[in-house]
């Protein structure tokens, strides 16, 4: 498993639900396992790779469902690694989830 297979992977769980940044860091362990590196760096990546293409949004879940971070990709990864970094990139159970976009959802559907 590689970093583009976490994000096949995320995208079409997404197409269903919503994702914990868990499962992300679950599949990033994979990852360091079979091709070194560290989760911090996969994760980073994945992240980058998700937010920059357009095909997830991160955020929390509120009263009206998935509520994204707001502002350009820059801005929320940033926010994401520094929130990660903040906790010794060990997230509690339900504080962030991922959510597909549209983009996200057409890229689900050729999977």
């Amino acid at each position: 498993m590689d970093r583009e297979d976490v994000v096949r992977e995320l995208v079409a769980e997404g197409r269903d639900d919503w994702v914990p940044v868990l499962g992300l860091f679950h599949l990033a362990r994979q990852v360091v396992e079979t091709g070194g590196g560290t989760v911090a760096d996969v994760v980073t990546d994945v992240v980058r790779a998700l937010v920059d293409r357009g095909l997830m949004t991160i955020g929390v879940l509120g009263d009206d469902g998935h509520d994204p971070w707001p502002g350009d990709s820059s801005t929320v990864v940033a926010r994401f690694t520094g929130e990660m970094a903040a906790c010794g990139w060990e997230p509690d159970t339900g504080s962030l989830w991922l959510a597909n976009t549209e983009r996200g959802d057409v890229m689900a559907e050729g999977l």
